[in-house]
C-alpha cells in the first residue's frame, strides 16, 4: 500500500479569475482533460503531462491512489479473519485451495495495494510537473516524505506476510540491511520487524500502525479520506478483473527463483553489485532526504534535484523490468516468463467432492487431495515428506485439474528440467550442474575419438565437445545414428522402469526403482497405486542399458560375452543367453568382485559416477577409485568430521555409522569410500546393496616384489579377458534412412554396422603417459577400418587401439608368459613365436594368425609389427601408444628365460629382485635375445 504526496494551498479554496471558487484537489485542479495544466518548470511543462492526462481522461492520480489506498485497506480488514499468522504460508493455501472467496479478497488486496504504489509515485511526478511542492507547508512536505518510508515499509511487510520461501528470502535481507546500520541498526529491527522467525509484530504494524499512519498523513495533507465515488467504482473496475483472473503465487523452497517483490527487484540487483550493502541503503537515504528538503532549495536547484528524482526512478524502473524477465536462479541471465510469479485463470469454485488437501512442509497442497494415498516411496520422497509439486510442478495451489496439471512434469529427473525438481536449492542443488559437465552426458570422449578418425579433428581428446552440438558431418552423424542415444541428457518421455532398453532420464537413470506393487503405466489417477521409489539403491541393473555396448563392461563383469549367434532356441549347455534386445551372450568368468557380491556402486562413488563440475575429455580421467585404494599395502583414511557434505548424508543415509566412523579414501582426492572401514583389528567393506561384510585383503607379494612391476596397473596382470572384435566394420548407404537419436527425426543416408568375429581373450597391454609417470594399462582394438571418401581422394585406413577397463579380474594373475612371451598381449596379433638357435643367441620369428592387411602391412588385429616403433598415434588417446622397441626387447628378454623357468618358482622370485643382476648371472646354456 501507498499514500499519494499532494498539495495543498494555504486558502481553503482557490478561485478562477472570474472569482467562481474552482474545486481542487490540494494545488491539483480537478480539471477536464482538454484543461491547461499550468506553468511549470521547463523540462515538466513540455506538455507531456497535458497529453497522458487526456489519455486518462478519468481524475488525476492522487484520487485514483486514495481509491487503491481504500480498497487495499478494506480488503485487507476483511481478509484479516482468515489469515493465520503464525502460519502463514499454511493458512494462505488453504485459502487458495478451499476458499474462492478469500482468495479473490487476498487478489484485490493485492493489486490493489500494488496500484496504490503506481499512482502515488504518478501523483508524485504530477506535483513535479506543476511545481508545487513549493505551495506545501514545510512541515506537511516532510510528513509526506516520512510516508513514503512507511508506503515502502507496508508493502514489503505486506509480502513478507505471505511466509512463503520469497517472503523468508526478504525478510533475511531486511534483517540483514537492519544489522549493518550503524547505532540505530539493531533498535530499528527490534521496531519495524520484531524477532527472528515471528511475524508478529510486522503483521500489527502492516495491519494497524504503519497504515494509520498512512491515512493520518493523508488527512492532513489533504483533508479527505474519500475521493469521488466515480474514481472509486473506476478503480474497482480495474482492481476487480485482476483479481479474478490473475492470482499471485505462493512461492515453495522447491522453486529455482527466489526473489523478492516487483518494487524490491532494482534494489536486489544494485545489492548483487555493490560490495557493500550499506552504499545501497546510503543512496536511498540520500535521495529520500533530498525530496523532504525540496521546497528548501532555490528553483534551480530544485529544478536539478527533481531531474535527479525522476531519472533516478526511471532507471530504477528499467532495472527492475530487466530483472522481472531477464533474472534468473542463481543470477543466470535467461528469458523469464511472468507465470512464474502469478498463475493466469479465473479463481476457481472450491470442488467439495474431494477429499481436503493435506499439509506439508507448512503449506498445504491441492495435488494430495487426489494422490493422498500413492505408496512406494522411499521416505526422503514420500509426499508426506515433500508433497508431489518438488517434483511434478504444476499448481499446488489449485483444486481445478486442468488448473493443477498446468505445466507439470510428467516425468522428472530428465536433465533439461532438473534444476525444477532434482536440483533446486532445497533438495540436491549443485548435482545436476555436475551431471551435465559429466562425459556420461556430454560425451566429450566419443564425439573428440570418432571426430579423429574419421580426419574432421587433429586430437582425439577435447573435453568442450558436447553432444549437444554435434553437427551432421560424416563423423556425427555416425554418432547420430549408431552411438548418442547412450547419454545420460537424452530424454525420457514415457514412465517406465530402467532397463536394458531405457536409455538416459538425467537423475532416474540410476535413482528409480520399480518392484512389482508399481504401477508402471503411471495413469492419470492413482488412488491406491504404487509409486516408483526413488532412493540410492543404485543397482547394476540401471547401468546395464548403455554400459551392456561399446566397452561392454556392465556384461563383462557378470562374465557375459557377446556372440554373433542369432536369437533362436540355443542348447542350454552351451551357457548362453538372449538378452532383451536380441543379443546373444555366453557365460565366460565373471569378475570376482561380482562373484563376492559386489555392485557397481561398491566400488564407483557419485564423484565419479554423477562428476565433479569439471570437464574431462575422457571418463578414465574422472575415475577416482583405484585398486591400491582397498587392496594396497598402505591404505588412507578419513573420518566422519572431514567428510564433505555430500559424503556426510550418504553415509547417514545408509545406516553405517553404526560400524565406525572411519573409512578408507581414495589417494587421489582424498574421496571418502564410505562402505570400506577401517577398523581397530581389520579393514572390510559392506556392500551397499546385500550388506555382506567382505575383508580387504592386501595385494600378494609378488605384485610388489622388487618393484619390478611398479609401473604396471593391476588390472594388467589380473584381467582375465576382454571382449575383442577382428573384422567388424561399418558401411555408409547413402539411399538409405536412419534415425537420429539425438532429435528422433530420420536422417537421409545410412551408417550400418557389420559384425565380423567377437572373441573373449586376454587382452593387449600398451602404456600410457601421465605427468606421474608412465603405466602398463590394457588395451583392446578400438578401431581398425577404411573409411571411402570422395571420389579421387584416397581412402582412409586407421589402426588404433583404446584403452580398456575390461571388468573381468580374477584373483589369480595371468601367467608371466602370458605376457612377457604373449604376441597378442604385446600387440602384434594372435600368433606364436619361433625361437631360432644361433649359438648362445636366440632369434625370435613372430608367425601371425591373421593375414596382414594392404594398407599398412601388418595382421587384421595387429597394434605394430614385430619389434617396431609406432610411426604415428595409434591410439584413441593421445597419452596412450603401444610398447617401444626396447620396452619390447626388455620383456621379451624376461620371457625367454620363462620359457625353460616358467615352473621354477625360486628363479622367478630372483627375476622379480633384480633381473639385470640375474642375466649377469646366467649360464652357457642359457640363450640371450638377438635384435631382429
Amino acid at each position: 500500500m501507498s499514500v499519494p504526496v499532494m498539495a495543498r494551498n494555504s486558502p481553503a479554496k482557490a478561485r478562477s479569475a472570474a472569482g467562481r471558487p474552482r474545486a481542487t484537489y490540494g494545488s491539483l485542479p480537478l480539471v477536464k482533460p482538454a484543461t491547461a495544466c499550468g506553468s511549470g518548470s521547463d523540462m515538466f511543462s513540455s506538455g507531456i503531462y497535458r497529453r497522458f492526462l487526456k489519455l486518462w481522461k478519468l481524475d488525476t492520480f492522487g484520487y485514483f491512489a486514495v481509491a487503491m489506498l481504500l480498497i487495499a485497506a478494506a480488503s485487507g480488514i476483511v481478509l484479516a479473519p482468515s489469515f493465520n499468522v503464525q502460519q502463514a504460508q499454511q493458512s494462505l493455501s488453504l485459502i487458495l485451495l478451499s476458499n474462492p472467496a478469500a482468495s479473490f479478497l487476498r487478489n484485490m488486496h493485492y493489486w490493489s495495494a500494488q496500484l496504490f504504489l503506481v499512482f502515488t509515485l504518478l501523483h508524485i511526478w504530477e506535483h513535479f510537473v506543476k511545481g508545487t511542492e513549493k505551495k506545501i507547508r514545510r512541515v506537511v512536505w516532510l510528513r509526506l516524505s516520512a510516508a513514503l518510508f512507511f508506503i515502502f515499509y507496508v508493502m514489503i511487510s505486506g509480502f513478507i506476510l505471505r511466509g512463503d520461501a520469497d517472503a523468508q528470502q526478504a525478510d533475511r535481507i531486511l534483517r540483514a540491511l537492519f544489522s549493518r546500520i550503524p547505532l540505530a541498526g539493531s533498535y530499528m529491527l527490534d521496531l519495524f520487524i520484531g524477532d527472528n522467525g515471528s511475524l508478529q509484530l510486522l503483521y500489527v504494524h502492516h495491519l494497524a500502525t504503519a497504515t494509520l499512519f498512512i491515512f493520518i498523513i493523508l488527512y492532513d495533507h489533504s483533508k479527505i479520506i474519500w475521493g469521488k465515488a466515480k474514481t472509486f467504482l473506476y478503480a474497482l473496475a480495474l482492481v476487480v478483473p485482476l483479481s479474478l483472473f490473475l492470482t499471485p503465487q505462493l512461492k515453495t523452497a522447491f522453486d529455482p527463483i527466489i526473489r523478492g517483490p516487483w518494487y524490491f527487484l532494482a534494489f536486489q540487483e544494485i545489492l548483487h553489485l555493490l560490495s557493500q550493502p550499506l552504499w545501497a541503503v546510503g543512496g536511498l537515504s540520500l535521495l529520500l532526504l533530498l525530496f523532504g528538503l525540496l521546497p528548501e532549495f532555490r528553483p534551480s536547484a530544485r529544478q536539478r534535484i527533481k531531474s535527479t528524482l525522476t531519472v533516478s526512478v526511471l532507471l530504477y524502473g528499467l532495472l527492475t523490468l530487466f530483472a522481472f524477465f531477464f533474472r534468473g536462479e542463481n543470477w543466470q541471465l535467461k528469458s523469464i516468463a511472468p507465470n512464474n510469479e502469478f498463475h493466469w485463470g479465473a479463481v476457481y469454485a472450491a470442488n467439495d467432492s474431494l477429499p481436503p488437501p493435506v499439509a506439508v512442509q507448512g503449506r498445504f497442497e491441492g495435488c494430495l487431495s487426489c494422490h493422498a494415498d500413492v505408496s512406494g516411496f522411499s521416505p526422503a520422497h514420500s509426499p508426506q515428506a515433500l508433497g508431489c509439486y518438488s517434483c511434478h510442478r504444476g499448481n499446488p495451489f489449485s483444486m481445478n485439474k486442468d488448473a493443477a496439471h498446468r505445466e507439470m512434469i510428467l516425468v522428472p529427473g530428465n536433465l533439461s528440467s532438473a534444476r525444477l525438481s532434482c536440483g533446486t536449492a532445497a533438495c540436491h542443488p549443485g548435482i545436476h550442474e555436475r551431471v551435465e559437465n559429466s562425459p556420461m552426458n556430454r560425451l566429450s570422449g566419443m564425439i573428440a575419438v570418432n571426430r579423429f578418425v574419421f580426419n574432421e579433428s587433429d586430437s582425439p581428446d577435447d573435453s568442450l565437445i558436447s553432444v549437444h552440438h554435434l553437427g551432421y558431418s560424416p563423423a556425427d552423424k555416425h554418432l547420430r545414428q549408431l552411438c548418442v542415444s547412450c547419454h545420460l541428457g537424452k530424454e525420457k518421455n514415457r514412465p517406465g522402469p530402467v532397463n536394458l532398453l531405457s536409455r538416459g532420464g538425467g537423475c532416474t537413470a540410476c535413482h528409480l526403482n520399480y518392484d512389482s506393487g508399481n504401477d508402471q503405466s503411471l495413469p492419470d489417477a492413482l488412488p491406491g497405486g504404487g509409486h516408483p521409489s526413488l532412493d540410492l539403491n543404485i543397482s547394476d541393473g540401471h547401468c546395464l542399458g548403455c554400459h551392456s555396448r561399446s566397452g561392454r563392461i556392465s556384461l563383462n563383469y557378470k562374465g557375459l560375452h557377446e556372440t554373433t549367434l542369432d536369437a533362436v532356441p540355443l542348447n542350454d549347455t552351451l551357457k548362453h543367453t538372449v538378452l532383451a534386445d536380441g543379443r546373444v551372450v555366453r557365460h565366460v568368468s565373471a569378475d570376482i568382485h561380482f562373484e563376492k557380491g559386489l555392485s557397481c556402486i561398491d566400488c564407483h562413488i557419485s564423484y565419479e559416477v554423477m562428476g565433479d563440475g569439471r570437464l574431462y575429455a575422457h571418463k578414465e580421467e574422472q575415475i577416482i577409485v583405484r585398486c591400491g585404494d582397498c587392496h594396497g599395502n598402505t591404505t588412507r583414511t578419513k573420518n566422519y568430521a572431514a567428510f564433505d557434505g555430500e559424503e556426510r548424508r550418504i553415509f547417514d543415509l545408509r545406516g553405517f555409522q553404526k560400524l565406525g566412523r572411519t573409512v578408507l579414501a581414495t589417494q587421489n582426492g582424498n574421496r571418502a569410500l564410505l562402505n570400506a572401514f577401517a577398523g581397530e583389528q581389520d579393514t572390510f567393506l559392506l556392500t551397499k546393496l546385500g550388506g555382506r561384510r567382505l575383508p580387504l585383503k592386501k595385494p600378494a607379494g609378488v605384485c610388489t616384489r622388487g618393484g619390478a612391476h611398479g609401473n604396471v596397473d593391476c588390472t594388467s596382470c589380473h584381467s582375465a579377458w576382454a571382449p575383442q572384435c577382428v573384422g567388424c566394420h561399418t558401411r555408409y548407404r547413402p539411399a538409405g534412412k536412419a534415425r537420429d537419436h539425438l532429435s528422433g527425426d530420420s536422417l537421409q543416408g545410412r551408417w550400418q554396422e557389420y559384425v565380423g568375429e567377437f572373441l573373449a581373450e586376454p587382452p593387449t597391454l600398451g602404456v600410457r603417459e601421465t605427468e606421474q609417470g608412465a603405466r602398463v594399462i590394457t588395451t583392446t582394438p578400438g578401431m581398425i577400418l577404411t573409411i571411402d571418401k570422395d571420389k579421387g581422394e584416397q581412402t582412409l585406413f586407421k589402426r588404433l587401439f583404446a584403452p580398456s577397463a575390461p571388468h573381468t579380474v580374477t584373483r589369480e594373475a595371468r601367467d608371466c608368459l602370458s605376457c612377457h612371451f604373449n604376441p597378442l598381449a604385446l600387440g602384434y596379433g594372435r600368433g606364436r613365436f619361433e625361437i631360432k638357435k644361433e649359438g648362445r643367441r636366440a632369434r625370435l620369428i613372430f608367425n601371425a594368425e591373421y593375414e596382414n592387411r594392404p594398407e599398412d602391412g601388418l595382421p587384421e588385429d595387429a597394434w605394430i609389427g614385430f619389434m617396431e616403433d609406432s610411426p604415428e598415434n595409434r591410439a584413441t588417446r593421445s597419452n596412450v601408444r603401444p610398447f617401444n622397441p626396447g620396452e619390447q626387447k626388455r620383456i621379451l628378454e624376461a620371457g625367454l628365460c620363462l620359457t625353460c623357468h616358467d615352473k621354477d618358482a625360486a628363479f622367478k622370485t630372483r627375476m622379480l629382485n633384480g633381473f639385470q643382476a640375474l642375466k649377469a648371472s646366467r649360464s652357457d646354456s642359457c640363450l640371450t635375445l638377438k635384435a631382429p
